[in-house]
């Protein structure tokens, strides 16, 4: 077993032991080290002493060591021989007697960064050199939780779990035991010579075949990797993934990243993952991916994608037809009007794309469980989760009246009832966790049924939270995002943007208006009496009254009479100062285009009124490939229906937050539309205009906060597949 040593947890650990996350100080250089022959006696000591199985076969075809230069302490090692001629002719049938088995690798603890991946492609240098194997093959053993992640991003190829194996353990040394030796031995026999099975076990298996020239595959997502290596020539991965605007110019396989093929993996190998990816890092093609390994290895499999509106329509087909290898997927489009629906619902198609508010509709039509055919389910954008209810209230109001009304399930609800009938799940998110851990409850849940963080809200809440009697306020108990996190580590992955790809930076100009001394007066008199009474508006809760003060501080106020059933509102205007501010803005634009968020619905009559030409998002159904070919100069949307997944990159580099949100996610998902992968400008500058001494000021510095929550919950999963 070629494994690095025993100390995983499942696969974080593995990525700090090899290098590729942070434990160690310190880096390898390569001028310092060097990797040469060594004897069996030489190999022997240090894989006892530090590889899981505590010894190795008394004979290897090659023994590689890694030394530093000008020292003779053996510090690693790469030991291969030949596997048996069934898993020979399973990687390479033609020529199975050229196949080659990479049988331990082993690092001392103080080994510095990357010293696993320096090994491995040294070693695979010299066997190349010598041309007498073809074909390499290797495993990761899930006894010891080992995922293989090392070969996954030095350009094995995964090619799936082997049948389960038993392992025997001899008891008086700790040491691993192989039934087979110069014969096969007998579980009786196995037991006779005081051996002990610890359990069957399945493999990760890894192939790579060395008669393929790596030179020839340019665009390999690991060719940064593997030049460090010395195995390539230096490749650009961060160059941004090219529009694909002519259908003769589909991207191969090969173009996806090291990364993509990581979140393809996790797909493929986790029956349920959420991954936290940050926007621009290419999650949908990765999921796709994966999906479409799982698919082939079961054609009978269907699979549900459910997110947002826009995202559905635009961004998963679109996806889908960019990739070489996902042409043959077939999919339907589960959206429009309920006729629309039901058509697109009868075909039978591999994927099936569905917008979330929709959810409640499928499980109705399909008659619930029964009617049930998806085997996976992705989840884009999970945070929407994050409510964990089952169902509607029991009780609503109609008239003024308190009506009691039949529950009924909720997107969370369908998902909970759906659950057991689902064999694989995939949750994807660029914030999971907006307002901290207290939103993991409910995509926990849908990942493993309660397992984990308890089955029910109130359950949730009760072991993790603690709430305030007085103010309502709950926060997790001491230690409990540490817990949190820590149960999560295993199904939960978070993949930055910055450790893989150059987006270009993104500049905020805090542009702070002054209200006239006048307003600004009557803006303390709301605050203090909850009464605008040059308005005629009425704070009823102290609740209303923090969104009446961002209205206020907007420019207008809803305003309606208590008198008259069922409300009729107005809008009052108070001021239009976030509005000239809007239009320097503009001005200095000098016909550069420019991406605008608003909050009220008042904002946006407001905008179209002073700007005719701006074109609004919910207005325009080609709004994204007009804004991307640059026939749009002042786009308008709530971040709410542009927020998620869109690409935007490609027509400006200038957003305005003319109105803010409470909303961590929405604030976060608006402001890396245009700074993604294929930005061609330098830097992407946003704008966010604020009422200098008014609510605008407490609600930038919530999200702040807020991002540093979540920041610092993201990084207990993050994942560095590369130094």
């Amino acid at each position: 077993m070629a494994v690095l040593s025993s100390i995983e947890s499942p696969y974080l650990d593995l990525l700090e032991r090899i290098g590729l996350n942070s434990r160690f100080d310190g880096r390898l250089k390569k001028a310092d080290w060097e990797v040469r022959d060594v004897t069996v006696p030489e190999a022997r000591p240090l894989v006892a002493q530090h590889h899981y199985a505590k010894g190795a076969s008394k004979t290897a075809v090659y023994l590689h060591g890694l030394f530093r230069k000008g020292s003779d302490e053996l510090l690693g090692v790469a030991w291969w021989l030949p596997p048996t001629r069934v898993a020979c002719e399973s990687v390479n049938k033609e020529e199975w007697t050229k196949v080659l088995a990479l049988s331990r690798l082993v690092l001392h603890p103080d080994c510095p960064k990357n010293a696993a991946s320096f090994l491995l492609g040294r070693s695979i240098r010299k066997i190349r050199q010598d041309a007498r194997f073809v074909s390499l093959v290797t495993y990761a053993d899930e006894s010891q939780a080992h995922r293989g992640d090392i070969y996954r991003v030095t350009n094995w190829t995964y090619v799936g779990r082997t049948g389960p194996y038993p392992r025997w353990i001899d008891p008086s040394s700790g040491r691993q035991v192989a039934a087979l030796a110069t014969k096969t031995r007998s579980n009786a026999q196995m037991r006779e010579l005081g051996h002990v099975l610890d359990g069957r076990f399945f493999k990760h298996k890894f192939v790579m075949h060395l008669t393929k020239p790596v030179a020839k595959e340019p665009a390999s997502p690991y060719l940064a990797l593997l030049e460090q290596l010395g195995l390539v020539t230096a490749a650009n991965d961060n160059a941004p993934l090219p529009a694909n605007d002519n259908p003769g110019s589909l991207r191969p396989r090969s173009m996806m990243r090291s990364y993509q093929r990581y979140l393809s993996d996790c797909i493929y190998t986790m029956p349920a993952l959420l991954g936290a990816a940050d926007m621009g890092l290419g999650k949908t093609g990765a999921t796709l991916d994966g999906v479409k390994r799982l698919l082939d290895d079961d054609p009978t499999w269907r699979c549900l994608i459910v997110a947002p509106l826009e995202v559905v329509n635009n961004t998963w087909p679109t996806e889908i037809g960019e990739w070489e290898h996902l042409k043959g997927l077939t999919y339907t489009v589960v959206t429009g009007s309920e006729a629309e629906r039901k058509a697109a619902l009868k075909v039978d198609a591999q994927l099936t794309l569905i917008n979330r508010e929709n959810l409640q509709w499928l499980w109705k039509t399909i008659g619930g469980a029964i009617g049930w055919r998806w085997h996976i389910l992705v989840y884009d954008e999970s945070s929407r989760l994050k409510g964990f209810v089952r169902h509607t209230p029991a009780v609503k109001y109609k008239d003024g009246k308190k009506i009691k009304v039949k529950p009924q399930l909720t997107e969370f609800g369908v998902l909970a009832q759906a659950r057991k009938l689902i064999k694989r799940v995939v949750e994807l998110s660029g914030t999971p966790s907006p307002n901290g851990v207290i939103d993991l409850g409910g995509q926990a849940f849908i990942l493993d049924m309660g397992e984990r963080l308890e089955p029910t809200r109130a359950a949730f809440l009760d072991r993790w939270f603690d709430e305030n009697q007085y103010s309502r306020e709950i926060k997790p108990k001491p230690g409990a995002e540490v817990a949190i996190m820590g149960r999560l580590k295993d199904v939960m992955i978070g993949l930055r943007a910055e450790d893989y790809i150059d987006l270009p930076p993104r500049h905020f100009n805090i542009i702070k208006v002054k209200l006239p001394p006048k307003i600004m007066r009557e803006y303390r008199d709301f605050e203090k009496k909850m009464v605008a009474e040059p308005y005629d508006v009425e704070a009823l809760s102290r609740g209303v009254l923090v969104n009446k003060l961002l209205q206020f501080a907007n420019g207008g106020l809803y305003r309606s009479d208590p008198d008259v059933w069922p409300a009729v509102r107005e809008t009052v205007a108070v001021h239009d100062c976030k509005l000239k501010a809007l239009e320097r803005i503009v001005e200095e634009a000098a016909g550069q285009p420019v991406l605008i968020a608003y909050s009220f619905q008042f904002d946006k009559e407001r905008i179209r009124k002073k700007f005719p030409h701006a074109v609004f998002f919910d207005e325009c159904k080609t709004f994204v490939k007009d804004w991307n070919t640059g026939k749009i100069k002042l786009g308008v949307a709530h971040p709410a229906s542009i927020g998620h997944g869109l690409n935007l990159q490609h027509g400006g580099y200038l957003q305005c937050w003319f109105g803010l949100s409470w909303s961590l996610e929405l604030w976060d998902q608006f402001n890396r539309r245009l700074a993604r992968p294929g930005q061609r400008h330098h830097t992407v500058f946003i704008h966010v205009i604020m009422a200098e001494g008014t609510e605008d000021e407490r609600q930038y510095e919530s999200l702040q906060t807020k991002g540093i929550t979540q920041d610092r919950i993201t990084e207990r999963v993050r994942v560095r597949l590369a130094a």
